[in-house]
């Protein structure tokens, strides 16, 4: 017996996707950053250093170009974009971003499933979550490797959270999707992690021992074959040694000196240390609601325990990261890094609201966790000192002996440009430490001023900032320095 499929029914089902697709098409072709939409820059996001880098990598490798210089970073991106080269030569990347978010909600819908949250509420969590900041579903239209990424980390998330257990093909799907976020960006491949441990006790509780090593064997023969299919282009273009993305990443590597003041930067307010921007609650006040609300169900359910851990060690692992500014958030849009992160929050903070009605105990202890947040407030508290400076040719030297807990200098006025103080290889020392901008500390202009950015205080030592570029102070026209230092503190609201 053959069942009707009435016009509603699909609408039902697909407005989600048509809805998606409007919305990301009116994006890419309405952002003034589209190549060709602004004629003062007519090469848009073509013209920014990592969109100019994917654009060159794809087109040399649909034209079967595989000298070095044309490959700056790892492949997998690039071979997405080479495909759809000969279709759309100026946006090889459109249909791979909008595959992406459009397999990205699919799943979305599916994880969201087995927290019993019914598709259409999925879709508009999902949908609701991306628009209701212009900003972030912009990061799933720029060409951005954590577009895919993103697609790769929800597939592999619903086989460890799907009801039934890890099939051979779910499996296999799944550890192909390890490799892939290796050839792509491969320091997200940390937060696959848990979810490859997941899939993994799954796989040998839930199932007899030789379908476990056949799946275990079926799941490393797939992800060998891409990872072998990857590895002989990487040396056809690099030979044996490392690419330039893998000796420079490594290099900014990642700090944990300052780890909790760039973490509180980051969520919640970057302007005490960076002068401007603003954190992930400031500018999604609805994640004061989701993030106790992952804690809350992470300790009810395993699921939502395993996605707090990915969340966990998302946004964890970009905090470490050096070339992660926490100003640049939404300015520089860096925001794009934590797309996952957004997402399962938005997830979980819906699904925990849900329960709320059907378990109001979960409502009263959200609000135990809350009620700390409507009596005290915690500020990040800045101190200024003005310090005595002796600028030289290209240096600055400065010191305050009273300022021993001071992280950040401000020199006031600057001459230098934007690209002088933010991009070149100015160097810093305190002490006997020497520090490299973007790989150890930062220079950053903000309002007319150059804002140094140590990863260590002062301790009252003395501090020289050596520029590249001449930066026009003199004995007779000294800059003033003024040194910050800043401290958590909880406050009570009037």
């Amino acid at each position: 017996m053959r069942t009707e499929i009435k016009p509603l029914d699909v609408l039902a089902y697909s407005w989600g996707y048509w809805f998606l697709s409007l919305a990301f098409l009116a994006s890419y072709l309405g952002y003034h950053a589209l190549p060709g939409n602004d004629l003062q820059h007519p090469l848009g996001w073509w013209g920014w250093f990592d969109q100019s880098h994917y654009i060159k990598s794809a087109r040399a490798l649909a034209a079967g170009n595989f000298s070095e210089d044309h490959h700056l970073y790892p492949l997998g991106f690039a071979v997405l974009g080479a495909l759809f080269i000969s279709l759309t030569p100026n946006h090889p990347f459109f249909f791979v971003s909008l595959f992406s978010v459009l397999g990205t909600l699919f799943l979305f819908i599916k994880i969201a499933g087995t927290f019993k949250i019914g598709r259409q509420w999925a879709v508009v969590i999902f949908i609701g979550a991306l628009l209701q900041d212009k900003t972030m579903f912009l990061q799933f239209v720029i060409p951005w490797t954590t577009t895919p990424i993103v697609l790769y980390i929800f597939t592999a998330l619903y086989v460890a959270l799907r009801p039934s257990p890890p099939t051979i093909p779910a499996a296999v799907v799944s550890a192909v999707c390890f490799v892939l976020v290796l050839v792509t960006r491969p320091g997200d491949i940390i937060a696959l992690l848990p979810i490859g441990l997941v899939i993994l006790v799954r796989l040998v509780r839930e199932n007899d021992g030789r379908r476990v090593l056949v799946t275990l064997a079926l799941g490393l023969a797939a992800a060998s074959v891409v990872m072998a299919l990857y590895l002989t282009l990487y040396f056809w273009i690099y030979g044996w040694k490392y690419s330039f993305y893998m000796t420079h990443a490594g290099a900014i590597g990642l700090r944990l000196e300052d780890y909790v003041s760039k973490l509180y930067a980051i969520v919640i307010d970057p302007r005490p240390v960076y002068g401007e921007g603003q954190g992930l609650v400031q500018r999604a006040p609805w994640l004061i609601w989701a993030f106790p609300a992952t804690v809350l169900l992470g300790l009810s359910n395993w699921r939502a325990s395993l996605i707090a851990a990915v969340i966990v060690l998302n946004i964890g692992f970009y905090t470490a990261f050096n070339d992660f500014v926490p100003h640049g958030l939404w300015r520089y849009l860096n925001i794009h890094y934590m797309k996952v992160s957004y997402l399962l929050l938005a997830l979980l903070g819906a699904s925990f609201a849900a329960t709320c009605f059907q378990a109001p105990r979960r409502l009263i202890a959200m609000g135990c966790l809350l009620l700390p947040f409507a009596v005290f407030r915690l500020d990040s508290v800045a101190h200024s000192a003005t310090a005595v400076a002796v600028p030289n040719e290209k240096t600055v030297t400065f010191e305050c002996a009273a300022c021993g807990n001071a992280r950040v200098a401000i020199l006031a006025p600057t001459h230098l440009t934007y690209a002088q103080i933010y991009y070149e290889a100015n160097r810093a020392t305190i002490g006997p430490r020497s520090f490299r901008n973007i790989y150890d500390f930062r220079t950053v202009p903000v309002d007319g001023t150059i804002r140094a950015i140590f990863p260590i205080a002062l301790g009252g030592r003395p501090a020289t900032i050596e520029f590249v570029s001449p930066h026009g102070y003199s004995n007779e026209k000294p800059p003033q320095v003024t040194l910050i230092s800043t401290e958590l503190r909880l406050r009570v609201l009037n």
